[in-house]
């Protein structure tokens, strides 16, 4: 669990540091885990790099029971549909905490998905993604969002 967070730590350090001169944004959004009928909230930090786009991000869910601490590093390649849409696969790695009555487990996984966003401004998008986990814990998330560019 400390080198996944330590990893994650480095790819957000790195990418704040080599992303001067590029699209940065930070945003929020509401998680649906469809395996487990729960409904969520997450945090989004993204740096582009090209058509590439780094986005580590942290979600929290609250089942009946317990809870789940879902933590990404993703990966999107963006395809521009015109000015303001664009459509991405997304690829990376999670990892999960899940919590029930003071016992805890986690696991590793593999996030593979698809997105789309959607340009209200300049420095506003909305988005909304469907991705599937995949490990020992393997669910299906939608996500739907909105950030802010700087």
């Amino acid at each position: 669990m400390k080198k996944f967070i330590f990893v994650l730590v480095a790819i957000a350090t790195l990418s704040i540091g080599s992303a001067s001169a590029q699209s940065q944004s930070i945003g929020g959004n509401l998680n649906v885990n469809f395996d487990g009928g729960t409904v969520g909230i997450g945090a989004r930090y993204t740096t582009a790099l090209g058509n590439f786009r780094l986005a580590p991000e942290l979600g929290l869910f609250f089942p009946e029971v317990g809870s789940l601490i879902d933590m990404n590093a993703n990966v999107h390649y963006l395809f521009p549909l015109g000015d303001r849409v664009d459509v991405y696969p997304l690829a990376g790695f999670n990892f999960g905490i899940f919590s029930y009555k003071g016992n805890s487990d986690s696991d590793f996984g593999l996030n593979l998905g698809a997105g789309v966003q959607y340009d209200f401004s300049t420095k506003i998008f909305g988005y909304a993604e469907l991705k599937g986990v995949i490990g020992d814990g393997s669910r299906a998330q939608l996500s739907l969002g909105v950030a802010w560019k700087f």
